[in-house]
């Protein structure tokens, strides 16, 4: 199952990669001229066997502005301010865990993501990045 799991983030980066994006391992990353870096990250669960591989789809955004504290190797959960997209989508609203296993049409599966990601990822991280400007905004106006 690792395999096909591989090969699908190998065929989703070639979504990412015209955008901008760098990959590293499951982690999609974008660093913007704002200040502001963007992560897509494709976490397995724990609970993986050989017969099933479980996946979710986590991003968050990461301010690089400062160079005391830049990491350009850095992870969602190292975000300020991060979520999972399938709980704010219009169409699952919750957590959700994709399955790979023998019986998977791995083609099947790219399509239903390539629309998740188009529909949903790209949009839930626009979000995150306005909140992080909030964010940044509020804290100079305390200085």
């Amino acid at each position: 199952m690792d395999e096909k799991y591989k090969e699908l983030l190998k065929r989703l980066f070639e979504l990412f990669k015209p955008l901008g994006y760098k990959k590293d391992g499951a982690n999609f990353r974008l660093f913007q001229k704002n200040g502001i870096a963007r992560i897509v990250n494709f976490q397995k669960s724990r609970y993986n066997t050989k017969d099933n591989l479980s996946f979710t789809i986590n991003v968050g955004v990461y301010d690089c502005s400062k160079s005391d504290t830049l990491n350009l190797k850095f992870k969602e959960y190292d975000c300020l301010i991060r979520e999972r997209p399938a709980c704010v989508s219009s169409k699952y609203h919750k957590d959700i865990w994709w399955n790979i296993t023998q019986q998977t049409d791995i083609d099947n599966l790219y399509q239903e993501l390539i629309r998740f990601i188009e529909n949903d990822v790209h949009s839930c991280l626009d979000k995150l990045e306005k909140r992080m400007k909030t964010a940044k905004l509020f804290a100079g106006l305390r200085k």
